[in-house]
């Protein structure tokens, strides 16, 4: 039998049942905002559980997530944005 510590079971009920649960909120929610499948979605967010949600939201609503560095500059960022709206 497999053991497991607390903080890995945790971890698994997190992935399983929360992450999608959010994702599928937050998926209503872009919907409800007037993105249709295909749009782009820029993520500008660090390394965080509301970077994964927003990842996993935007796969399951249809969207193209466009993930942008938290650490661009000014000028990055102005050409990100510009881009990731130009079509």
């Amino acid at each position: 039998m497999l053991r497991y510590s607390r903080s890995e079971r945790v971890y698994v009920l997190v992935w399983l049942f929360i992450v999608p649960w959010k994702a599928d909120s937050l998926g209503c929610a872009l919907r409800s905002n007037g993105f249709q499948k295909g749009d782009r979605l820029g993520i500008w967010a660090h390394n965080c559980a509301g970077w994964a949600v927003a990842l996993v939201a935007a796969a399951r609503v249809g969207l193209i997530s466009v993930l942008i560095n938290p650490m661009y500059e000014k000028d990055e960022l102005t050409f990100c944005i510009v881009f990731l709206f130009w079509r």
